[in-house]
This record gives structure tokens, sequence and C-alpha cells, in this order.
């Protein structure tokens, strides 16, 4: 089995984030899994 590997652009998270924060009016939380 390879390694996974996972490239996040900060940048457009951070973006999305407070995007969808802007539009929605509500707070957010993030679920992160780790060893799926």
């Amino acid at each position: 089995m390879r390694p996974a590997r996972a490239l996040i652009d900060l940048q457009a998270l951070r973006h999305n984030y407070h995007l969808a924060r802007e539009l929605s009016g509500a707070k957010a939380l993030a679920v992160i899994k780790a060893d799926a």
C-alpha cells in the first residue's frame, strides 16, 4: 500500500470558510478524521 498525501491550499480553505460564515451567518465547526 502506498502512503497517502493531501495537499491543502490554506488560503483557499480560509477564503471558503469566511465566505460560508458570511453567507450563512452561523458558526462553523470542522471535523477531520485521521486513519480513514
